[in-house]
């Protein structure tokens, strides 16, 4: 809910009024500047003011700036502090403002796609003037794997993305999640997908994660438990580089929705070396556009061709 106008002048003729009548105030002239105050209290507290937060952006755990006041629809000061892990280069941002409380909630939000790309953000919501300019405690991700495992892709300049590998969760991750948004300033889109904590499956439109000097605007969020039950699917497996082919040595289980044998080639950049590999698939793998780009740990994956084999044996289905 919005605070009310500031009270001070509402409070002070409130108090005046009452003890000089308490006391049988004589001078008209005087009651009625004190009535006019108590009034004037009435009015503001009805119109509403403006809250006042800190704001500023930081390359470190916490950063300070002016207090300044905010639009009268942001109603919350916030604080943030977010680590970004982007092809192994750690990057801790801290943002304070103003914002909606319709937003915004206090707690963690975080997100895996694979071990050298990852995102992890505390936030803390408050409805008082100046109340966010206190620093949040240590940001301590865990980094135990917790067993599950989820599609992974990263996408620039899309809504949507397919994924092509898999992230390892950890700690608290326990859902897997696709997130897209914008990044500002330039309002360019981007989406992801792996593995999230619970807070990041209801993690409100609108939500701002600070990233470096970029600001990321999330405007959707899912979830879905991955089933990890074996489909009855077994496809050849194999995986090598500086080759355009491979030659599969051994079989894999097949789970969930992976109901395609498929076989990938393409480049790995940024030395252009070829690579190839073999294995299970779900559906939407198989109409992977050739020239996709696909990140792979530090790397970037160049996709040139893939092909898919059907498989009437497997009998797995999501959750």
């Amino acid at each position: 809910m919005k605070p009310s106008a500031k009270p001070e002048t509402f409070l002070l003729a409130m108090a005046l009024l009452c003890t000089l009548l308490g006391l049988g105030l004589r001078s008209q002239a005087l009651l009625l500047i004190v009535i006019d105050l108590f009034l004037s209290g009435m009015q503001n507290s009805a119109s509403g003011y403006s809250l006042s937060c800190e704001v500023c952006v930081g390359d470190r755990p916490s950063c300070r700036g002016k207090l300044q006041t905010c639009a009268p629809d942001e109603d919350s000061c916030i604080v943030v502090v977010t680590e970004t892990n982007r092809k192994a280069s750690l990057v801790v941002t801290s943002y304070k403002g103003c914002a909606k409380s319709s937003q915004y909630e206090s707690g963690f939000f975080g997100i895996t796609m694979n071990p050298e790309n990852y995102m992890g953000s505390k936030r803390r919501c408050c409805q008082k003037d100046g109340c966010n300019q206190d620093p949040l405690p240590a940001f301590v991700r865990n980094h135990t794997e917790n067993g599950l495992r989820c599609p992974s892709c990263i996408a620039a300049f899309m809504e949507t993305c397919t994924a092509t590998a898999e992230a390892l969760c950890v700690g608290e991750e326990t859902h897997c999640v696709a997130v897209s948004g914008l990044v500002r300033p330039a309002s360019d889109k981007l989406a992801v997908q792996g593995c999230g904590t619970k807070t990041a499956c209801h993690t409100k439109p609108g939500t701002l994660v600070p990233s470096g000097s970029r600001l990321f605007t999330i405007k959707k969020t899912s979830s879905f438990r991955r089933n990890l039950t074996e489909n009855g699917l077994q496809c050849p497996s194999c995986s090598t580089f500086l080759k355009e082919t491979c030659t599969p040595t051994e079989e894999t289980f097949c789970l969930g929705e992976e109901t395609r044998c498929v076989t990938m080639t393409g480049l790995r950049h940024p030395a252009d070396v070829k690579f190839a590999s073999q294995g299970c698939a779900m559906e939407n793998a198989c109409h992977i556009k050739p020239g996709t780009l696909v990140p792979s740990g530090s790397h970037l994956l160049t996709i040139n061709k893939i092909s898919c084999l059907p498989s009437p044996q497997a009998s797995g289905k999501a959750e």
